[in-house]
């Protein structure tokens, strides 16, 4: 089973989705990320990161849920389900992070993938 996910970026043109900026549905590999809302946060005056880090960070934390499973979060860092002030101003910094324990449990993951794939 080869790891396949595909990547929506949708556009939030109801603006019924304003704090969302992204899902991924139990069991599926598909990515949502709502770029209207990630583009606001970007301008808002909350945060100090950019718009390219705040995609980044959603980005990365929709792929620890397609690693992880969804509805994996933590108390803090990049899987929090619901980022601070403090967390984005790290992301701005580069310093929002997976926590160890996500980290070795995607790299496991991956490595399950790989075995899998390669003894096809």
């Amino acid at each position: 089973m080869a790891l396949t996910s595909t990547l929506h970026v949708c556009a939030d043109r109801l603006g019924l989705l304003t704090a969302v900026l992204c899902a991924a549905a139990a069991g599926s590999k598909d990515l949502v990320v709502f770029y209207e809302t990630v583009q606001a946060l970007a301008r808002s005056a909350i945060t100090l990161a950019d718009l390219p880090e705040i995609l980044g960070i959603t980005l990365a934390h929709e792929i620890g849920h397609l690693l992880l499973g969804p509805g994996r979060h933590s108390a803090t860092g990049l899987m929090r389900a619901d980022w601070s002030r403090g967390d984005l101003e790290d992301a701005a910094k580069g310093r929002l992070l997976f926590s160890k324990e996500h980290a070795r449990r995607m790299r496991a993951e991956l490595d399950e993938v790989t075995l899998r794939s390669e003894s096809r």
